[in-house]
């Protein structure tokens, strides 16, 4: 249980699976908007042949990340503070989600280098 809760995704992973709100291998609808982008970033990573345009990739991911952790933060000071209900586990869900997608794309980018 320590190890589940002391990882970031894993104890969202737990807090939303423990909240109903997410199923056993779930795959999430995704905002048409995050997939067009995504799709763009999995082109861009296709193309990425130098160690440089690797870097810069990188570093866009990174950068997205800190953006969706923004976005979702005073959602995750709800639930911390109390708060189970749906105006609150939704959006982390699909924080969640979004960031497993971008971390599915950094293991792509990896395996390129």
């Amino acid at each position: 249980a320590y190890t589940c809760l002391k990882d970031f995704d894993s104890r969202l992973q737990y807090i939303l699976k423990e909240s109903g709100v997410l199923a056993v291998d779930e795959k999430s609808t995704l905002p048409p908007d995050f997939l067009m982008e995504m799709m763009d970033f999995n082109d861009a990573i296709l193309g990425a042949d130098t160690d440089d345009a690797r870097a810069v990739l990188k570093e866009d991911l990174r950068k997205m990340e800190d953006a969706l952790l923004g976005e979702v933060s005073p959602y995750l000071q709800s639930f911390d503070s109390g708060k189970r209900e749906m105006d609150v586990l939704q959006p982390i869900k699909d924080f969640y989600m979004k960031k497993r997608y971008l971390w599915r794309l950094q293991q792509q980018l990896n395996s390129r280098a």
